[in-house]
């Protein structure tokens, strides 16, 4: 009777377990997408109700911190284990806070350790991404909350700018944001151009692998629909980059179309003439999209120029970043020194640093690379860095390291099936 009570006991506390971690497994996923799909907006929920965490804003801060425990419990909860990835993560962030307190004593700089935090986030954003692989139900979920997250940037900034122009989050003479309900039009509106802009790339490139590889049944033509939506509202944010790369992969798409040769020909055809006429439109329209193709680059040269004059200056200049004080000085046109994530860590924490930081950044992402679309993707996200400071750009950050992920995740496990199927 004993040995009977023992084991009806041994039963429900295992199924009290089982219970445990499946409650345990849907609040970490339901924080996962939630955080994701809603990361892109916080600024405006800033702008609106103001919040300050450590004179940062507390709607970009919890969210970071929320995620930092989700990545703490993947090895509390036993559902991953530490590796080297890890390990290296800790020992980056340690290094960048080493130089961080290097910088204070000597160029007497007086920040804290918050103005530094997307070194420590976007290394954690990286390694959380990668711990999800080890659960497919997980890349399922996120896959669908990163689309999601793109198709709401993409209605957001079409209602914003075709309808709403007048409404954007502008700023006091102090920095302090608001909305703004009778303002001119400029390209930033309610949420960043370039951040949202690259933020819808994300979605098209997340949906493009899924359908490719039919993780979901998608009908063609809703999927081509889809693509075109996200594409074209990457247009109103005038960002040029994302624009080019959201045109290529919205090609991409039509190319992955499974039709009958003919048909695809004709559908190919029919698509090029209708982004022909586009371009016509879009050129002659009074909302001429791609004006900002005939302006120049914004002093980028001149600031690259400037950065490695800096860097140069002395020995301190190279190993440690220029004092806050001379990158103030310097300017060009009227711009301080920015628009490249690679120069940015560069003149903050060192050339040494920052080919370590980028090294093991870009070479984690190669090191999951599967198939054609994963690369096209590292080399949206590597360029990307380079034309602007995008590194600083926490939500975006996190979504472009979770989609990749996605995406290599479903270039692997298409190319495992084939080996396996052969």
């Amino acid at each position: 009777m004993d040995d009977c009570n023992a084991g009806a006991t041994a039963m429900i506390e295992k199924s009290n377990e089982i219970y445990l971690e499946k409650k345990q497994g849907l609040l970490f996923l339901g924080l996962l997408v939630t955080l994701t799909i809603l990361f892109p907006f916080l600024n405006i929920f800033h702008a609106m109700h103001p919040a300050r965490i450590f004179e940062k804003s507390a709607w970009i801060a919890i969210p970071v911190v929320i995620i930092g425990i989700l990545y703490l419990s993947l090895f509390l909860t036993k559902r991953s284990r530490l590796s080297t990835v890890d390990l290296w993560i800790i020992i980056i962030i340690l290094l960048s806070w080493v130089i961080f307190s290097m910088r204070g004593l000597i160029y007497s700089e007086s920040k804290n350790f918050l103005d530094i935090r997307f070194i420590a986030t976007s290394l954690i954003f990286m390694a959380f991404s990668r711990h999800l692989t080890n659960s497919s139900f997980s890349m399922r979920v996120v896959a669908c909350a990163v689309i999601i997250q793109s198709l709401l940037t993409a209605l957001l900034r079409s209602i914003n700018f075709y309808f709403f122009p007048h409404i954007m989050t502008s700023y006091e003479s102090d920095g302090t944001a608001f909305i703004n309900t009778e303002g001119e039009m400029t390209r930033d509106l309610l949420i960043g151009s370039s951040s949202s802009a690259n933020q819808i790339l994300c979605g098209m490139f997340v949906l493009l692998s899924l359908f490719k590889y039919k993780i979901f049944r998608l009908n063609q033509t809703f999927f081509i629909m889809l693509q075109f939506f996200l594409m074209f509202s990457t247009f109103n944010s005038y960002s040029r980059f994302p624009m080019v790369v959201s045109i290529f992969v919205f090609l991409i798409s039509l190319l992955n179309l499974n039709v009958l040769k003919t048909k695809k020909i004709i559908a190919l055809t029919l698509t090029w003439l209708g982004l022909f006429i586009l371009v016509v439109l879009a050129v002659t329209s009074s909302n001429n999209y791609f004006s900002r193709f005939s302006e120049n680059s914004g002093g980028r040269g001149e600031k690259l120029e400037a950065t490695l004059t800096l860097v140069s200056n002395s020995f301190l200049d190279f190993f440690i970043g220029s004092s806050d004080k001379l990158v103030n000085l310097t300017d060009v046109d009227g711009m301080l020194v920015s628009d490249n994530s690679y120069g940015l860590i560069a003149n903050s924490f060192g050339v040494p640093f920052m080919l370590i930081f980028f090294g093991y950044f870009l070479f984690s992402l190669k090191k999951i690379t599967s198939d054609k679309i994963s690369l096209f993707f590292i080399y949206y996200i590597a360029i990307g860095l380079a034309f602007t400071n995008c590194i600083l750009w926490e939500p975006w950050v996190f979504t472009v390291l979770m989609s990749f992920t996605v995406v290599a995740y479903y270039g692997r496990i298409s190319i495992c099936d084939s080996r396996n199927s052969g």
